[in-house]
């Protein structure tokens, strides 16, 4: 299980390399594409996807002081889908507990005050 910022380095190399096989990335693309949210440099850039070459998420044929050639693996991308499907799942459920409440309280109203001029 991956932490949230090692996630999201894992997104922004999914994103970068796209469906190619492998790809040439320079440090400073990652960190540019990286969300601003975790102001990463790129010393931590570099160690992330180190990490995630180690865990077998990456595969990396070359990589110097600046740039990597990347691409992502079938786990690194089996990974990624099922966070994103995890998150529109919660996403859901909460729409479906928001819609459920919201709904009680009306029909509570509308009950209330149908009872009012009834009786």
């Amino acid at each position: 299980m991956l932490d949230k910022k090692t996630f999201a380095m894992l997104e922004t190399i999914i994103n970068l390399c796209g469906d190619s096989s492998h790809k040439i990335i320079e440090v400073d693309d990652i960190v540019k594409a990286f969300p601003k949210k975790f102001k990463i440099d790129a010393q931590v850039a570099k160690i992330l996807v180190n990490y995630l070459i180690e865990r077998d998420y990456l595969e990396c044929k070359y990589k110097d002081e600046n740039s990597f050639s990347l691409m992502p693996l079938p786990k690194g991308r089996l990974y990624s889908e099922k966070e994103r499907e995890e998150k529109r799942q919660k996403r859901s459920y909460i729409y479906v507990a928001l819609f459920a409440i919201i709904g009680s309280v009306i029909g509570g109203f509308i009950g209330t005050v149908l009872a009012n001029l009834l009786f």
